[in-house]
């Protein structure tokens, strides 16, 4: 689930805006400052509130092998503004690969 200003958006969502949406690679670098940020612990409610897990040795290792069977074929999804709102374990994965491009889709409006 992707949540920004109070709303929230189920992955299944976004892909199926995202389809018909044209893809294309964009170095990986584009996204380092993405490494400063917490996606996994720290989020947004449905009404915007701040909340936060409590990172466990089970939550890092299941984000662990979520990285390592992250599917390449599939596109990152951005947002209008060109935020991640869904492909964050993809990212990751090429990062580790020390890949040089992400396959990528961007929204024109989020759904």
């Amino acid at each position: 689930m992707f949540c920004r200003n109070g709303k929230c958006w189920e992955e299944k969502v976004l892909w199926e805006t995202a389809r018909v949406r044209p893809r294309y690679y964009l170095p990986v670098d584009y996204f380092m400052e993405v490494l400063k940020q917490d996606f996994w612990y720290s989020f947004e409610d449905d009404q915007g509130n701040p909340m936060m897990k409590i990172p466990t040795f089970g939550s890092i290792l299941e984000h662990v092998r979520r990285v390592q069977n992250a599917d390449l074929s599939f596109p990152i999804v951005l947002t209008p503004e060109g935020d991640i709102a869904d492909g964050v374990h993809r990212l990751m994965r090429c990062m580790l690969e020390e890949k040089t491009t992400i396959l990528c889709c961007r929204l024109e409006e989020m759904p």
